[in-house]
């Protein structure tokens, strides 16, 4: 065969195969775990990690720029995008580097420890805290989320790339020390992102609860505030009265409706406007209304 059409066929070989994995880091990142509300587990960067490796820092790249390009789909900005591209290239670069002078690879997962640590973590605060303008309890939440997220699939990729490398050569030499600290760091981190999963989707059910009861209660709130004026029955009362309630329903539930994470020492999240509001006629129960869940009796 002749070397121009081995390099061709080669060529070819990689652009597929970069195609692929960047398929694999969007569905990576659209299969994402939900943590907390908002806060949320993706997987594209072990497509983006693999490119790295197997075709190089160029396609790595490339992969981390298509499957981070979902994350402006999910969280409405480009930061993440940027930060997955700049651990492809930091990642990369540091692997190249140790290449062209000869010195022994980093593990992959330390590599990219170092780079949240150096790199990765002051860019999240500078786009999240700056960019973003979260406060501080929100930027360090993200801070942590993220470069956890980041080493944990990088170990997962220095398992697998292992794997791969153990089959093809049963016979060959394996990083022993490489296998080790993948392995501890793979172990260290499952048990704590489950039980967190676990405990986000609980307490995810229990708010939603909080909130169909305060649903009941607006309705009971707007029950007795019409039967109040509805032997009036004076259109100008009840219109006023209706405007009235529905800034109420705006200002105060639509807003709570919202979910986010607070971070609190407290066993409760923080209490809502309009738990004060409904509280009043909560002590005052009207007849057919059972003011202690807002049901019809």
């Amino acid at each position: 065969m002749p070397i121009p059409q081995l390099s061709n066929h080669l060529y070819l070989k990689k652009i597929l195969f970069t195609v692929l994995l960047a398929v694999a880091a969007i569905a990576g990142n659209v299969l994402h775990l939900s943590l907390f509300f908002g806060v949320d587990l993706l997987f594209g960067s072990i497509a983006a990690l693999l490119a790295l490796v197997w075709l190089g820092r160029a396609s790595g790249i490339l992969v981390a720029a298509a499957g981070g390009a979902y994350t402006l789909l999910l969280w409405d900005h480009p930061y993440a995008l940027l930060i997955f591209v700049a651990e492809a290239a930091v990642v990369g670069g540091q692997r190249e580097w140790a290449r062209r002078r000869g010195r022994p690879l980093l593990p992959l997962a330390l590599a990219d420890a170092l780079y949240w640590l150096l790199i990765g973590i002051p860019l999240v605060i500078l786009c999240y805290r700056v960019g973003l303008e979260m406060n501080w309890s929100q930027t360090l939440l993200v801070v942590f989320k993220q470069s956890l997220n980041g080493i944990f699939n990088a170990a997962i990729v220095s398992l697998f790339i292992l794997f791969v490398a153990l089959v093809r050569r049963p016979q060959g030499g394996m990083r022993i020390s490489e296998l080790h600290f993948s392995s501890l760091l793979f172990a260290t981190l499952l048990p704590g992102l489950l039980i967190s999963s676990w405990n986000s989707q609980r307490y995810g059910v229990e708010i939603e609860s909080r909130l169909g009861e305060r649903l009941q209660l607006f309705a009971q709130l707007t029950l007795q505030e019409l039967d109040k004026y509805a032997a009036n029955a004076h259109p100008e009362l009840l219109d006023a009265e209706i405007k009235m309630l529905i800034q109420i329903y705006n200002s105060s539930l639509l807003k709570n409706a919202d979910l986010q994470m607070y971070i609190t020492t407290a066993q409760m999240p923080p209490p809502y406007p309009i738990d004060s509001v409904m509280r009043l006629h909560q002590a005052v129960p009207k007849d057919g209304v059972d003011s202690r869940n807002g049901t019809l009796s």
